[in-house]
């Protein structure tokens, strides 16, 4: 917690310090400042009645009050859904990016620097970790906030592993391919892979292991 709030302070300080976390502060108070507005236009904006002609607002039927209430709310809500959906949008674009990942979160650190030093440097965080930007919006935003709040509650987070659907899908061509093990014996990937494996459990951290 105290790490994040030096850096918040750095930021204040010093804001093109990390431009990606000074956009996403500004994206979410921009967002939540435009929702309150339009909430509040919604609310006060005139609405039918159902009256004759002469006859006042005060005397409308409980019935016509009722559904005057319902369009307000209604549309209310839709706004704050469609704010909400904007807002988490651009929050998953603006901390999309490496230079997000790797300056931002200061638990980071290491981490960063063992990619830059890996065969996988040249693949962003986000193909690796979540999977093909914006089809993967909503595992994506779930991990992101899920590390927000260990961050923050000063908890240890559960050891995350790239799933094997994401390792293939860039890696898929070698399931049929001969291979040679170290002892000498020749296989291939497709005979021995499972469902569940789990591809570090023998490669060990590509993504984080300095390039040999």
């Amino acid at each position: 917690m105290q790490a994040w709030l030096d850096s918040l302070r750095t930021l204040v300080r010093d804001p093109s310090s990390n431009f990606a976390a000074l956009g996403t502060l500004i994206t979410i108070v921009v967002i939540l400042v435009i929702v309150l507005v339009l909430v509040m236009v919604a609310f006060s904006l005139p609405v039918r009645t159902g009256q004759t002609v002469g006859e006042s607002a005060t005397q409308a039927t409980p019935r016509a009050r009722r559904a005057n209430r319902a369009v307000a709310w209604l549309t209310g809500l839709a706004i704050f859904v469609i704010g909400l959906g904007a807002a988490a949008a651009l929050w998953y674009q603006a901390t999309s990016s490496n230079e997000y990942c790797t300056r931002t979160c200061h638990a980071m650190a290491e981490p960063s620097r063992t990619w830059e030093a890996s065969p996988h440097a040249s693949v962003s965080c986000v193909r690796c970790h979540e999977g093909v930007a914006w089809t993967s919006m909503g595992t994506g935003l779930y991990r992101r906030s899920r590390s927000i709040y260990y961050q923050i509650s000063g908890r240890r987070a559960p050891r995350t592993t790239v799933p094997q659907t994401i390792c293939l899908s860039c890696h898929e061509g070698l399931l049929d391919d001969t291979l040679t093990a170290r002892n000498g014996e020749q296989f291939r990937h497709r005979d021995i892979v499972e469902p569940d494996t789990d591809c570090a459990s023998c490669h060990g951290p590509q993504g984080h292991e300095p390039a040999r």
